[in-house]
């Protein structure tokens, strides 16, 4: 529930109209049977479909698949999930809760949203399935900040560069 499932699904209502238009969700969760039965009343059936939980190749393939990633959460750290989907290209349609505001600049490398707002969640969908040049320069924009920021090799340098300070004590 925290993590917007919900509304995620009352935001998909009014762009069912989409073509085309499909949310895969990755995990389970405390609101996975409420979410199936959300699908069903609703005649989202084509448009829904719940994968369960994916690692390694799997979540890959997810990614590989998908156009954006969306987390509207309700609160975060630094989801890593956000992370490793901005490192897939993905542009991520976030909420503006925790520390996703210093990673995610809005227009930029990706969409914020209010949390628990179903229609800022809709208005970010729209805005980007409407403008693939806004989609493709989102993307590319995170891959960039994903890479330039949480790559091994950023990583490893922080550490190095932390242990060097240390030792020269």
């Amino acid at each position: 529930r925290e993590k917007g499932v919900m509304e995620i699904l009352r935001a998909l209502l009014g762009l069912s109209g989409k073509n085309g238009l499909q949310i895969e969700f990755v995990g389970e969760g405390n609101v996975l049977n409420e979410a199936k039965d959300f699908v069903g009343e609703n005649g989202l059936d084509k448009n829904v479909v719940f994968s369960g939980w994916l690692e390694g190749s799997a979540l890959r393939k997810a990614y590989q698949r998908s156009e954006v990633f969306l987390l509207p959460s309700w609160m975060e750290g630094l989801p890593n999930a956000m992370i490793e989907a901005m490192a897939a290209g993905l542009p991520p349609i976030v909420s503006s809760v925790g520390n996703v505001p210093s990673v995610i600049e809005d227009g930029k490398n990706g969409l914020l949203v209010e949390p628990q707002n179903p229609d800022s969640v809709s208005n970010a969908l729209n805005r980007i399935m409407d403008n693939k040049l806004l989609l493709e320069k989102l993307g590319r924009n995170a891959h960039e900040y994903a890479r330039d920021n949480f790559s091994t090799e950023v990583a490893v340098k922080k550490l190095s560069d932390g242990i060097h300070e240390v030792l020269s004590r």
